[in-house]
């Protein structure tokens, strides 16, 4: 399960947050995260970043510092992180449900999206 996603944070010209993961059934697999950042926009949350991915690894938990490029002549929004975990093991996959942090407005840009 996901266990932390905190609000992103804007530093110089890029987001900042965290994810943070754990298995509490034991030792997977193979475990990895898989984070991105969204902005609002009048249809909804839409991609600011593509996914990323850390490796897999046979750790009950792991964590990584996300990031993302900023623009400042892009516009305001609300940008949040989202993040999920995806199991191997035995033969199966199993993909978590995604996790996400509260928005917050910064002047970044749309992004990918």
């Amino acid at each position: 399960m996901v266990v932390d996603v905190p609000d992103p944070e804007k530093s110089g010209s890029q987001l900042e947050s965290y994810a943070g993961a754990s298995c509490t059934g034991g030792r997977p697999g193979g475990m990895r995260m898989v984070h991105y950042f969204q902005r609002d926009s009048w249809t909804g949350w839409r991609a600011f970043t593509n996914y990323r991915y850390t490796s897999y690894t046979t750790a009950q938990a792991q964590g990584t510092n996300i990031y993302a490029q900023c623009s400042s002549s892009g516009g305001t929004y609300k940008y949040r992180a989202r993040v999920g975990i995806q199991l191997t093991g035995a033969g199966s996959y199993v993909s978590s449900p995604v996790a996400a942090s509260g928005g917050v407005r910064f002047t970044c840009g749309t992004g990918v999206s």
